[in-house]
């Protein structure tokens, strides 16, 4: 993330221009901001996006990777914290033309006891990864659901198709199916490892079902379906908080 920023910057203002006008930056900065605002626009809300992706991957770390490090779960509108985390690649969906809905109903005024930074890492790598392989020209739905014994966030969308005997090795560090690979080959196979991995600092877990609906095209040799990604925080009744 780190080179992606300094990579986005680079393209936007060389460092050769500003290295070899040393007694003009600003004036240069100022000159590529009038020149081009679009350009200057999409690489902050890049660098934005990495950022805050940087910002939360360091304060989780630790607890990740320290079995006796405290998780601090305290109540959080559900629906406001994913809006927060939507807005940073909302305009990558709108690049690719996908119609993102996010649910009103009563569930989404609930708040619910999490640890908002590691939920952030979880929400972060599920939204980057739809972006990656959710068709362009679909909508994509975001629903709040109550159920028995959890509070769940439905994620439901056209995507590659995922095979029966690939649900379980999709949250498996590294793997990575051939789908997947004929679209981004440059994937480590790490993006879901770390979601459920996040995941349990919050006593949640990451139910993915393929086929949710009949919708099924093929574009090259690829085949898109409709799949589901439900994240389903675990607990009583008790967790809920109404707004």
């Amino acid at each position: 993330m780190n080179s992606y920023s300094i990579q986005d910057l680079f393209v936007l203002i060389p460092q050769k221009t500003l290295s070899e006008n040393i007694n003009r930056q600003k004036d240069i900065i100022k000159e590529v901001i009038v020149e081009k605002p679009n350009v200057t626009v999409d690489t902050l809300l890049k660098l934005i996006k990495y950022n805050l992706a940087m910002k939360v991957e360091f304060s989780v770390f630790d607890r990740t990777q320290k079995p006796t490090s405290i998780v601090k779960k305290i109540p959080h509108s559900i629906r406001g914290l994913l809006l927060s985390i939507l807005q940073i690649f909302i305009d990558d969906f709108e690049k690719k033309k996908i119609d993102v809905s996010l649910d009103a109903g009563q569930a989404s005024e609930r708040r619910i006891e999490i640890d908002d930074d590691s939920l952030f890492v979880s929400l972060f790598y599920l939204l980057e990864n739809s972006l990656k392989y959710c068709l362009p020209n679909t909508k994509y739905k975001i629903i709040f659901t109550e159920e028995k014994n959890c509070f769940s966030i439905l994620f439901i969308m056209i995507s590659i198709r995922i095979e029966t005997y690939e649900i379980n090795k999709l949250t498996n560090f590294g793997y990575r199916s051939e789908s997947a690979k004929q679209i981004n080959s440059q994937g480590k196979g790490i993006g879901m490892y770390r979601i459920i991995k996040t995941l349990k600092l919050n006593n949640a877990v990451l139910e993915i079902t393929p086929r949710i609906n009949d919708y099924t095209r093929k574009c090259g040799n690829i085949t898109y379906e409709g799949n589901q990604f439900k994240i389903k925080f675990l607990g009583q009744s008790e967790w809920y908080r109404t707004n």
